[in-house]
């Protein structure tokens, strides 16, 4: 099995698997954060601004040292993928004493973990501070210590305070290890999110799905 750390450094090269000369390889190198900032609903218009230094993923904010948020009182959170992460990073970021917006293209909060009650409890957490909700919006601009965002749908426009701004985003998948080694093995199998970003439910299944299956 091939996968990758936390920095997205491979543990095997082409050549290493090569070398093992296995009877079945599973590659399961994961997905990374894309930071253009694109997004499912209108993939052909980027967002401006996604370079500036205070725009980061959720990745980046939690792993942050303790003084990361010194001097930061607005958050403005983008969702476009409906799961946990960008609920961790808006919760992070309210217990950090941040008026914190949750931005999300979804037609409601965290809409990829409804019916788990997760959602039901993050809510009500970020509602007990300082908390605002906008639902099926799109991030189309991102300036020094402000976003702009438009409402879908409709021309309405809004632009919001943000000292710190938290893009999710789907990820892209990291499959070069595979795409290099298709063809030079007897079996080469892809999992997880190197197959199709998902969720950690999605991965787990795969590689266990793919592991009985020899």
């Amino acid at each position: 099995v091939c996968a990758h750390d936390q920095q997205r450094t491979p543990q095997c090269d082409a050549g290493d698997a090569l070398r093992e000369k296995p009877d079945v390889l599973i590659v399961a190198t994961g997905g990374m954060n894309g930071s253009d900032g694109r997004q499912a609903t209108i993939p052909g218009e980027l967002p401006t601004g996604m370079t500036l230094p205070h725009v980061i993923d959720a990745d980046t904010l939690l792993t942050a040292p303790a003084n990361f948020l010194n001097g930061k009182k607005t958050a403005l959170v983008f969702d476009d993928v409906g799961r946990y992460p960008a609920v961790a990073a808006a919760e992070h970021l309210t217990r950090a004493g941040l008026a914190v917006t949750f931005v999300t293209s979804q037609t409601s909060f965290a809409s990829k973990m409804y019916g788990s009650f997760r959602d039901i409890e993050s809510l009500r957490r970020l509602s007990q501070g300082p908390f605002r909700l906008l639902v099926s919006h799109y991030l189309s601009a991102v300036r020094a210590d402000r976003c702009v965002v438009h409402a879908r749908g409709s021309d309405r426009m809004e632009d919001i305070a943000a000292d710190i701004v938290v893009v999710v985003t789907h990820a892209l998948p990291v499959r070069e290890l595979f795409d290099e080694l298709r063809g030079k093995l007897p079996a080469i199998h892809l999992v997880g999110d190197a197959l199709s970003p998902r969720d950690l439910q999605a991965a787990i299944h795969e590689g266990h799905h793919c592991a009985r299956s020899l």
